[in-house]
């Protein structure tokens, strides 16, 4: 009766409908951005509602005549009935979500694969490199089950200094290479938990191909990966570049099911702000009105980069036989007459246009914004194992940011 009697002070009849009306006017705002921006929010509320069935329940069991319960519940109540929709109101609104936006109903697991494409580097034999490649897969929620194929690019033997951009290299780091394709059977190349040479576990397998009869470079060293893909969607990464932001690959996937006919391709920045970049490098035509806000959404993107992204399986093999030749990457090939052919149409070009005619899109979460790059660039070529630092004198750990040669 005491804690009613101070409730009534503070829920006085036109005070509590002024804060009802308050808090409804906020709640509703609040559905307009995202469900994780939103989630305190709702737990408050929920809290809120809890509280005043609490403290009527009190007041009702107290035996109080001081009609403290009966206006604190009628409080509460109309604090409910703003702040929660009726279940018509709830499931209209779920329905009309649903409609607009189908959710997936299997895993990641099941509908996407990785391939790492690897070549020769001078940090070979060790498979630090890698190792952080797929450590980062652990950063993106559904990615760290997929299956995985690793595939080595065939190298050109010969004497003289290593050109390890072009896969020319001497017959010590052939050697090398081949024992660290070796090493990366050894840790991740078993059907079970993989051992390390070291003792150590890795909590992963992989299927590890190669290296190949001769150079291919990386298009047609990813397409015979590929060939190995069950499932219907791949995730194409690189033995130098990392995911450092969180995100979840389920959302990726959706933007797939919502744009069965268009989307070909969904990317990850590698550069802050790219909409400005794009703007900056190709012209004030590719400024986009349907810019995403705060639900995950896409960005359009006006090379096809090598980068990692998502593609479907059996279309990304297709274009690779068709438009790229062996000993050519993607990005400066194919790449670059797409990239044309985007300008020549930017008198008509818009998001709808470029969602029906070339579906390149980068990915854009909210809780990262555009400020921070979701992939980095490690620089495999300048890239030394912890080991070898420490061999050459270096500090032990790499600076963290930028391409550096340690």
């Amino acid at each position: 009766s005491a804690f009613l009697l101070e409730c009534e002070c503070i829920c006085d009849r036109m005070e509590a409908r002024a804060f009802c009306c308050r808090f409804g006017q906020a709640w509703r705002a609040s559905m307009r951005i995202s469900l994780h921006a939103r989630r305190p929010l709702v737990i408050a509320v929920i809290a809120v509602v809890l509280l005043g069935q609490q403290i009527f329940d009190l007041g009702r069991h107290s035996g109080s005549a001081c009609g403290s319960d009966l206006r604190t519940f009628r409080a509460f109540t109309a604090c409910r009935n703003t702040l929660l929709p009726s279940p018509r109101t709830a499931a209209s609104s779920f329905d009309k979500e649903s409609a607009e936006h189908p959710q997936v109903q299997t895993t990641a697991q099941s509908r996407l694969s990785i391939v790492l494409v690897t070549s020769p580097v001078g940090s070979h034999p060790s498979t630090q490199l890698v190792d952080e490649v797929i450590e980062s897969f652990d950063l993106v929620s559904g990615l760290a089950d997929c299956p995985l194929i690793v595939v080595g690019d065939g190298v050109t033997v010969r004497p003289g200094k290593p050109r390890w951009n072009k896969g020319k290299v001497d017959e010590g780091s052939f050697g090398n290479y081949l024992s660290y394709l070796d090493n990366l059977r050894r840790k991740y190349g078993t059907v079970d938990e993989g051992v390390s040479p070291d003792g150590g576990t890795v909590c992963r397998s992989a299927r590890i191909i190669g290296p190949l009869p001769k150079r291919v470079n990386f298009a047609h060293a990813l397409l015979e990966g590929l060939r190995h893909v069950k499932t219907e969607f791949v995730l194409v990464a690189q033995h130098d570049r990392v995911f450092v932001e969180s995100f979840d690959i389920n959302n990726v996937l959706g933007f797939f099911d919502r744009h069965p006919e268009h989307l070909r391709y969904v990317g990850f920045q590698t550069v802050i702000d790219y909409p400005t970049f794009a703007v900056s490098k190709y012209g004030k035509w590719t400024r986009c009105s349907e810019s995403p806000d705060a639900e995950p959404g896409l960005i359009p993107l006006f090379m096809w980069y090598d980068s990692a992204h998502v593609c479907r399986t059996q279309q990304l093999a297709s274009l690779i036989e068709k438009e790229v030749t062996p000993g050519e990457f993607i990005e400066s090939s194919y790449g670059c007459r797409l990239l044309d052919d985007i300008r020549s149409k930017r008198s008509e070009w818009s998001f709808d246009y470029h969602m029906q005619n070339y579906g390149l899109f980068l990915y854009h979460d909210a809780r990262v914004g555009l400020g921070s790059p979701i992939v980095k660039h490690v620089n495999g070529r300048a890239y030394w194992s912890r080991e070898d630092r420490i061999r050459m004198g270096w500090p032990a750990e790499r600076p963290a940011g930028g391409r550096v040669a340690w």
